[in-house]
């Protein structure tokens, strides 16, 4: 005798429906996360071109340079110096500093605020000092913040870790990081393989090396990239 599944009205048996119901949340498991990564890179990538305008505001300003040197003529000690500079002349918010979810960048600011200086914890992006106009238009200029103590070099990647820089030409740019590689690798037009972020012949100089954000209260944590 054979047995057949019972069906409503719909001719839709209740196996399909647990299968359709599983399908569902199977997809949701995917998708949900997807839809946020792509927000939470869209904000920032805005945030971060908000960021780079401010330095090309200041750059019209002063020859040509970006923000280099504190105004005593001491080297920066971290990002948070250099964009400090922007405020309030160049950039009108704090905000485009503010990443959410970021290590680097706790504090919300308050809205409207734009007063110097950038406090420890309001900063998300990592900053490469001494760069001019003239500067070769690949060379990064602002970047996700660092693994703490390590600028230059994130925590190792999973494979599906991207980080976001924008390079002086205005380009801005989600850049995958090998598996087990914190190193933000890149190949030149002959063909090598080299480090973006460090200092070596015919690239960024010695004084170019890349300055981390200013840790809040804490520190940041092991892994300050979170979108």
């Amino acid at each position: 005798m054979k047995h057949f599944e019972s069906r409503g009205q719909s001719g839709v048996t209740r196996k399909e429906i647990v299968i359709f119901f599983a399908i569902i949340a199977v997809l949701t498991v995917f998708v949900i996360p997807l839809t946020r990564n792509t927000r939470g890179e869209t904000l920032a990538l805005a945030r971060a071109k908000e960021v780079y305008l401010g330095l090309r505001f200041y750059a019209d300003d002063h020859n040509g340079r970006f923000p280099h040197r504190r105004a005593d003529g001491a080297p920066f000690a971290n990002a948070n110096e250099a964009y400090s500079q922007l405020l309030p002349t160049y950039m009108h918010s704090k905000l485009p500093f503010y990443i959410p979810g970021s290590a680097w960048s706790p504090q919300e600011p308050k809205e409207g605020d734009a007063a110097p200086p950038l406090a420890a914890g309001q900063n998300h992006w990592a900053y490469v000092p001494a760069l001019t106009e003239k500067s070769e238009r690949t060379f990064p200029i602002l970047a996700d913040g660092f693994a703490p103590g390590t600028p230059g070099t994130y925590p190792p990647g999973n494979g599906r870790q991207a980080v976001l820089i924008v390079r002086l030409d205005g380009s801005g740019t989600q850049m995958r990081l090998p598996k087990g590689e914190g190193r933000v690798i890149v190949e030149d037009k002959n063909g090598r393989q080299s480090d973006l972020f460090l200092p070596g012949p015919g690239w960024l100089k010695a004084n170019q090396a890349p300055l981390n954000p200013a840790a809040g209260e804490g520190g940041a944590a092991s892994s300050p990239v979170q979108r």
